[in-house]
């Protein structure tokens, strides 16, 4: 069972609002990975990387005054696993923020397209944004409240500051 309490409220209860029209359509949810820290997403980020791309990673975060993405980066240690599972790398992911969250529908971890398309239709029109219908990188079970992606909305150095300033969330 996930901690739902580091959930943004706002998102929390869009997120009740799809597991309720869910259910009355006859589906479960399982909850499965809400609020990530800093570090358990640098962890999910180093799987599938070389050891020298993980390496230039967190010379450019150190370079650029980002030393607490360096660090959960850093902190991360090394994944065993040739498969990538993200391309978000420590506080780009809105897991970081607690406005998003990964679930199965019936169980299924498959991302089956008829079940995983009726939770992103529900999630959309809820006002949340479905990983089913990203373009390059699919996550059919993950749902999100922001459409756009952290890199576009706040610059590298304000997302390590706000860490910073927020310790607890690393």
């Amino acid at each position: 069972m996930i901690d739902i309490s580091l959930l943004d409220a706002t998102f929390l209860d869009k997120i009740n609002m799809v597991i309720s029209e869910m259910e009355t359509a006859g589906y479960t949810i399982q909850l499965q990975s809400g609020f990530r820290s800093l570090v358990d997403q640098g962890k999910l980020w180093r799987r599938g990387r070389s050891s020298s791309v993980i390496k230039e990673k967190i010379k450019y975060l150190r370079d650029n005054d980002c030393d607490v993405l360096a660090d959960a980066l850093h902190n991360a240690g090394p994944q065993m696993s040739n498969i990538r599972c993200t391309n978000s790398m420590p506080g780009y992911s809105w897991h970081n923020w607690g406005q998003a969250i990964d679930v199965f529908v019936n169980n299924d971890p498959s991302g089956c397209r008829e079940l995983y398309g009726v939770l992103a239709d529900k999630a959309v029109k809820i006002g949340l944004t479905s990983g089913f219908n990203f373009k390059s990188f699919k996550d059919p079970g993950h749902l999100q409240m922001n459409a756009r992606e952290i890199p576009s909305i706040y610059k590298l150095k304000t997302v390590n500051d706000y860490f910073k300033d927020n310790p607890s969330l690393i």
